[in-house]
C-alpha cells in the first residue's frame, strides 16, 4: 500500500519488527515509487537506514550513531 501514501514514516523502536531486511524493503520501494521516507531512528546499525530521505535521531540516539558525546552548549 506504499504508494497511496506522499511520504513513509518508519518509527523504530528496536522491538524486533524493523528488522534490516523490513525496514530496508519499505525504503527502497518508497524510493521506487519517489516516496520521501523520514526515519526516527533508534538501532546503532545506520545501515539499516540506508536510502532514507531524512533520519531524525534525538541527542541521545545521535550520539550513540556516531560515537560522539553530543554537547548542547
Amino acid at each position: 500500500r506504499i504508494k497511496e501514501f506522499d511520504l513513509v514514516l518508519i518509527s523504530d523502536y528496536l522491538k524486533g519488527v524493523l528488522t534490516f531486511e523490513v525496514t530496508q524493503h519499505v525504503i527502497k520501494k518508497a524510493r521506487e515509487l519517489n516516496i520521501k521516507v523520514i526515519v526516527d531512528v533508534k538501532d546503532k546499525n545506520y545501515e539499516k537506514y540506508y536510502g532514507a530521505t531524512l533520519l531524525k535521531p534525538n541527542l541521545k540516539e545521535l550520539s550513540d550513531l556516531t560515537d560522539e558525546k553530543i554537547s548542547t552548549d
